[in-house]
């Protein structure tokens, strides 16, 4: 017979494998079975999974909502524990959320009262909820440590109202004429601000939006591994400079040093004409620094962080920017550019690119280094002959020169 009349039955598998390669470790054998993790198994196409920036913690889809996993990294292994569930979105949460190692997830929401980052604990049947005041559009929050985050607050100017005598209804020549009423102030320009803003507190620590260059919506923010004080990448998809705001505080720090802020803020609400402006000079000296950012109701609690207590390093990245992920050092970043036909690294100490791969027919899409630091891994997509195909792709990289950050 021939061999097209053979009959083969095919079987495919239903599930992933979960496996520990050590970082440096090349050799297969050195894999170990990552069973820590729902028994080392995942569901083939069922389970959708979100993990932190760090990767040290995981959230999955299951039946009874959403499950966290932390890793114990110093394991040096699949070293899982099960945190607990936490429920899913509700209506006004945009996303699953940004999880934690403590067992919380951060989720940007819109309520009646504006927009929030509704603050989930494993475990909990309702979320604690922190308020973003002024903000018209919130990016997704970023985890500094268990009781702080940062996120991107953007505000947009409401569109004036335009009187159409075609479609307005006129006044009545016998209706009696209203008093002309002062004319209101024009609204705050849009602009982009950096809050920080800790759990459990209503006060909102805010960096200047003059500092993050020309665009004026919403920013991707990055937290920079450099073991001290607050180090941030604010990242924008149009590229142009990728700023980098670093202090030698803390953000706890930060929060400490603004407690006279905070009373000169309150004390300058209960007088009649509160404290409302909108810095343009971040440097400016505390003397003459704004307390709120003029956007920001009357009444809420959001200082505007001094400029000296911080400094700002743009970072060119000649073109716009897709993705971007962090070194496991903080040294250096990977980005997809050029409508996501180029993957480059790109050093935080001088600068310098190193293009990895660049082809105009080729969709590269999450770079993400290993977890050594020494090769960049990444999803290409090959679009071509009626049909696209993905296949995962590892580069080695050569090792990174010293250089001051």
């Amino acid at each position: 017979s021939s061999p097209r009349d053979v009959d083969v039955a095919i079987q495919p598998s239903t599930e992933i494998e979960l496996w520990f390669q050590p970082p440096g470790v090349a050799e297969p054998a050195a894999r170990k079975r990552c069973s820590s993790l729902r028994g080392g198994t995942l569901a083939l196409g069922g389970t959708e999974v979100v993990a932190s920036p760090q990767v040290d913690t995981l959230m999955l889809e299951s039946e009874s909502g959403l499950e966290l996993w932390s890793l114990d990294v110093a394991a040096g292994a699949c070293a899982f524990t099960r945190k607990g569930v936490v429920p899913r979105p509700r209506a006004g949460e945009y996303t699953w959320g940004v999880p934690h190692r403590s067992g919380r997830v951060l989720r940007p929401a819109a309520g009646p009262e504006g927009l929030t980052v509704e603050v989930w604990t494993a475990g909990s049947d309702r979320p604690e909820s922190v308020a973003m005041p002024g903000c018209t559009r919130i990016g997704d929050p970023l985890w500094l440590d268990d009781g702080y985050f940062a996120i991107a607050c953007a505000f947009e100017p409401p569109t004036p109202a335009i009187f159409d005598p075609y479609y307005d209804e006129e006044l009545e020549d016998d209706d009696p004429v209203a008093p002309e009423a002062a004319p209101a102030p024009p609204p705050p320009p849009a602009q982009s601000w950096i809050y920080l803003a800790r759990i459990d507190d209503p006060r909102v620590v805010a960096i200047p939006g003059t500092v993050l260059g020309e665009h004026k919506d919403v920013y991707t923010l990055h937290a920079v591994p450099s073991g001290s004080g607050l180090d941030l990448l604010a990242a924008h998809p149009w590229g142009g400079k990728l700023p980098r705001i670093r202090s030698k505080q803390s953000v706890a720090e930060l929060f400490a040093a603004a407690e006279a802020t905070f009373a000169a803020l309150a004390e300058a609400d209960a007088k009649p004409a509160p404290a409302i402006a909108a810095p343009e000079d971040p440097t400016a000296t505390p003397a003459t620094t704004p307390l709120r950012p003029q956007f920001v109701p009357a009444g809420a609690k959001v200082v505007a962080l001094a400029g000296e207590s911080f400094t700002v390093t743009p970072l060119e990245l000649d073109g716009e920017l897709r993705t971007l992920a962090l070194s496991p050092d903080g040294t250096r970043v990977v980005v997809t550019a050029v409508r996501g036909h180029e993957v480059r690294v790109i050093s935080l100490g001088d600068g310098s690119i190193t293009t990895i791969t660049n082809n105009p027919r080729v969709d590269h899409r999450a770079p993400r280094f290993t977890a050594d630091g020494r090769a960049v891994a990444f999803t290409s997509q090959f679009d071509g002959n009626d049909r696209a195909e993905e296949v995962g792709q590892l580069v080695a990289l050569q090792p990174p020169e010293s250089a001051p950050q």
